[in-house]
């Protein structure tokens, strides 16, 4: 007996192979001889094995893109089927591509990705000899973004409160905020807004997307900064706070009335 032309094997009309892999395909063939002459016979054999889906590595979760990889550790046979679900349910082809790559493995192609994206996704490979699976949970990121490009005016008299509330939508992961007053002064004259105790005029919600001012003055006049920053980005909105002091009468300046 030979294998792809090595000998395997030189006596028995049968050949047992035991523990078959990949490797065990490939011609065969089978000679035997007496005094009287010789013959052989040819065997192509081919092996199917189970396909093995390895994790992807380097998944890229961005607002534009998501390339899913998986590499099918197999002989990529025709009769090898890979399947894409998006939690439980068959993905619409419209949206989202499945592309093959030059090395044999797929790829789920999703282009300009929403946060309706986020999903579990799953990847069914299967052949004759088997199948095998993985889930990916995927969470497309995104950066703050501002609701309105126009700086709010608020306008309030002294003695009164005021709320400011930050016109900016969260991110994907959250996003931190941070608050400034006058940030385009020097240093001396724009001041970072922290977390003011109970006691404070100025507090902030637990969210830090609001800022309350009690008792106004009208040293609280100026523009109001709020910054919403994750790792894709961040976003600013601004509030110019204008505070005016009620007409007061000087009474001391009045003539005597007749």
């Amino acid at each position: 007996w030979r294998h792809n032309g090595s000998v395997r094997s030189s006596s028995g009309s049968v050949l047992n192979i035991r523990t078959v892999t990949v490797s065990s395909a490939g011609r065969y063939n089978c000679s035997a001889s007496n005094q009287f002459g010789a013959t052989t016979i040819l065997f192509d054999v081919s092996v199917v094995s189970k396909p093995v889906i390895v994790p992807p590595t380097g998944l890229v979760n961005s607002k534009k893109l998501v390339k899913l990889n998986d590499s099918l550790l197999s002989d990529l046979d025709a009769s090898l089927e890979v399947i894409w679900l998006k939690d439980g349910d068959p993905i619409d082809g419209r949206v989202i591509d499945v592309v093959q790559n030059s090395d044999g493995t797929k790829s789920l192609l999703i282009r300009r990705a929403s946060l309706a994206d986020s999903g579990k996704y799953m990847c069914i490979a299967s052949n004759k000899a088997g199948s095998d699976s993985i889930l990916i949970d995927v969470s497309v990121i995104y950066s703050p973004h501002a609701t309105s490009s126009q700086v709010q005016v608020l306008r309030r008299s002294a003695g009164q409160d005021v709320s400011i509330s930050c016109n900016v939508t969260d991110g994907v992961p959250p996003a931190v905020f941070t608050w400034r007053m006058n940030p385009a002064m020097s240093s001396a004259r724009s001041s970072s807004i922290g977390s003011p105790d109970s006691s404070s005029r100025i507090k902030l919600s637990t969210d830090r997307k609001v800022l309350t001012i009690k008792r106004l003055v009208a040293s609280d006049s100026g523009n109001y900064d709020c910054t919403a920053t994750n790792r894709v980005g961040s976003a600013t909105s601004r509030t110019r706070l204008i505070v005016s002091d009620p007409p007061v009468i000087d009474r001391s300046k009045l003539g005597p009335v007749e």
